[in-house]
């Protein structure tokens, strides 16, 4: 019998119990790990997002097999909405509390006076989306593959994202990424999945 992992109920998580595990550096990039106390068990810091909408196409990374996915703060149910907003801005909170902390371990190899932090929530061009949007980065490669399906059941490949769909997600608060350019928090996406929006279409009687 098959068992699953659950992610955390994000009303519930406590931003102390965040614990920086390890950090890989070399001279380009530093990423910081991080995983989530409970009951003095370190787990992943995994987190269910509510039912977006989805209106792009994902862009490939020329570089990798990874795509971007720009998904606006907008759903189904607006006080879900309003809450996960309020949940990624405290978020950003807390690292960037953690990182004028830890400055002299997680900035060592860059000298810049003053690093500017990514926030999770991104502008949205579109002024329809007021609360902005996410990005997530759909990984394909030997160390780690997001699962993408369709209507929480078959699975498709990245070319075969919808637009025009809900989409509801699992997501890892990964890493601290840190480079010249600045730093922010990684969101891994484990588990991604759409499901379209049905346009009915009508013609006339004969």
């Amino acid at each position: 019998m098959q068992t699953y992992n659950l992610p955390f109920n994000i009303s519930e998580i406590n931003f102390d119990n965040i614990v920086y595990t390890n950090i890989k550096s070399n001279s380009k990039k530093t990423v910081v790990f991080l995983k989530y106390k409970k009951k003095n068990i370190l787990k992943s810091l995994a987190i269910q997002t509510p039912t977006l909408l989805n209106i792009n196409d994902p862009i490939k990374n020329q570089m990798n097999n990874s795509s971007d996915l720009d998904i606006p703060l907008y759903g189904k149910k607006e006080n879900k909405i309003n809450e996960f907003e309020k949940f990624l801005n405290e978020l950003d909170n807390k690292i960037i509390y953690d990182a004028k902390i830890n400055s002299s371990s997680w900035f060592s190899n860059f000298n810049t006076e003053e690093m500017n932090y990514q926030k999770l929530i991104r502008v949205s061009e579109d002024k329809k989306f007021n609360k902005g949007m996410i990005r997530i980065k759909i990984l394909n490669n030997d160390d780690f593959s997001t699962n993408i399906q369709l209507n929480n059941q078959t699975k498709i490949s990245q070319d075969e994202i919808p637009r025009n769909s809900w989409v509801k997600m699992i997501l890892e608060v990964h890493a601290i990424w840190i480079n010249q350019n600045g730093f922010g928090l990684f969101l891994k996406p484990i588990l991604v999945s759409f499901i379209p929006i049905e346009i009915k279409e009508y013609k006339f009687l004969e």
